[in-house]
């Protein structure tokens, strides 16, 4: 155990300090600041006055405990401050140590709980729209290699799923009348690819029997999910 005079320890605001000396019962332990008794000695002193008179040592206890009610609610607040501060700090430095278990991690829950994640992430962005538009914003400035290449992919992967014996005027109606209920509504509306050009799992056409319109919302918060239990189509 680290040696803290009596002095450094009120300067720092602790309630003990040690000497690194015995005490004059031969306890090597920490001391109080308030009274600059022995820890152990004040353990032992406790375990024989219960001893003695358990129900007595209970009413007393209890007593004290009503008295100092307020003082206690700030202590245990402050315990619980400084208990969740160093799990936080320990927490933070595995997890830098530990970069690739926590991404592992990270991974495998989001695919085993794909729903979930979706339905949270989606709350969130309701709950905090423009936080949600300025995150959207901050990450294409950061990431614009990234953002042009995820755009010409889709570009690439929306003409590789057209048939060539595709319906253009009837897919550019789902367009129109997206714009219209845009317009009309206030709400902005994105015509929807039912199962995704790009899914994991499967990969739809750009054909007219694929569309739907939704709302922006809704098409940002679905992205490539697709749940084949739901599809009727």
């Amino acid at each position: 155990m680290k040696t803290i005079t009596l002095k450094q320890a009120r300067e720092r605001g602790l309630k003990r300090y040690f000497t690194g000396k015995p005490c004059k019962h031969g306890h090597i332990a920490e001391r109080f600041v308030s009274s600059y008794g022995c820890t152990v000695c004040a353990k032992e002193h406790a375990k024989r006055y219960y001893k003695e008179d358990p129900q007595k040592a209970l009413d007393r206890s209890r007593a004290w405990k009503a008295k100092n009610a307020e003082h206690l609610k700030k202590y245990r607040a402050e315990e619980y401050r400084q208990k969740k501060e160093y799990y936080n700090r320990k927490s933070r430095e595995w997890r830098s140590a530990n970069k690739e278990k926590v991404l592992e991690y990270r991974k495998k829950d989001y695919l085993e709980n794909r729903a979930y994640h979706s339905d949270k992430s989606k709350a969130w962005r309701d709950a905090n729209p423009e936080r949600h538009r300025e995150n959207t914003r901050k990450w294409f400035r950061e990431n614009k290699d990234r953002a042009n290449s995820l755009i010409a992919k889709r570009k690439a992967a929306k003409i590789n799923r057209t048939p060539e014996n595709r319906c253009q005027p009837i897919i550019d109606l789902f367009y129109k009348e997206a714009r219209r209920i845009t317009e009309s509504t206030g709400i902005p509306h994105h015509v929807d690819h039912i199962i995704p050009l790009q899914g994991k799992n499967v990969s739809g056409l750009h054909i007219a029997s694929n569309l739907q319109i939704l709302p922006a919302k809704e098409n940002v918060a679905k992205g490539n999910y697709f749940d084949p239990e739901s599809f009727s189509g």
